[in-house]
């Protein structure tokens, strides 16, 4: 009894409400929209920002990392 109450009832909304999703998305997501244009250029702003911070930061890590080498292992055999 339960199961043709889902099929008739619960079915039927779930299918309206995917195509209503599907829909919206469509329209959201559509070329040509100044929405969309201001947000991807938002996203690249924010992209280029990143790019830029991880460059800094593996600049820095790699003069941190050359800072605190050892010395050449033939020095320190010499100094043995």
């Amino acid at each position: 009894m339960l199961s043709g109450f889902g099929f008739v009832v619960v079915l039927p909304i779930v299918w309206l409400l995917l195509a209503h999703q599907r829909k919206m998305a469509e329209l959201y997501n559509r070329p040509g929209n100044p929405a969309n244009e201001d947000r991807l250029l938002r996203i690249e702003h924010q992209l280029s920002e990143l790019r830029q911070l991880v460059y800094e930061q593996t600049l820095r890590l790699d003069d941190r990392s050359t800072a605190t080498q050892p010395p050449p292992l033939q020095d320190r055999l010499k100094q043995s």
